[in-house]
């Protein structure tokens, strides 16, 4: 395994023009969603928290689609920046992520109550169940990634558990 990676005296070092480059290049990457929101068809213009509510739920996809990059999984990412900070940066990411995630509906909610219908199963029984679904997945995840040791999770069940969600919440916010 260590063979595939360059001696440590090749890697390069952690410099600040690198974690701009690469944070820029996250951010960019994190906005993809919104991007490709507005290339479709313009709705017609909808109240400020409306469309803030709705920005945010495209980011916050963004976000937990890009969050299987900075889980340690990739080997050329931790040598220049450690595996510490790339788990760290992973988590503070989720939790911005999950913020971002939770406000979507509330300020859509608190701005028009007629979102709620959104959740109401004799209007749109898959949506109702995939919404709902989701917003528990959203609180799962982070719960159990802030405590696992209080929910007496094992690491191999709860990076099982993470994984699931984590696959399911970016396939149903697609």
């Amino acid at each position: 395994m260590e063979k595939d990676l360059p001696p440590i005296a090749e890697r390069k070092p952690y410099t600040i023009h690198r974690g701009i480059f690469w944070l820029g290049l996250y951010t960019v990457l994190a906005l993809i969603p919104l991007g490709i929101a507005l290339i479709g068809t313009i709705p017609p213009v909808r109240e400020f928290w409306i469309e803030i509510g709705v920005a945010l739920g495209f980011i916050s996809l963004g976000l937990f689609g890009l969050q299987f990059l900075f889980s340690g999984r990739f080997r050329w990412v931790a040598p220049s920046y450690g595996m510490d900070n790339i788990i760290q940066y992973h988590r503070e990411v989720g939790i911005v992520a999950f913020v971002f995630a939770l406000a979507h509906p509330i300020i859509l909610i608190i701005t028009d109550p007629s979102f709620l219908s959104y959740f109401d199963p004799q209007v749109n029984l898959p949506r109702a169940i995939a919404l709902s679904f989701v917003t528990v997945a959203i609180i799962a995840i982070m719960a159990t990634s802030l405590w696992r040791l209080v929910f007496k999770l094992s690491y191999e069940w709860w990076r099982l558990l993470h994984g699931f969600l984590g696959l399911a919440i970016v396939f149903i916010g697609i």
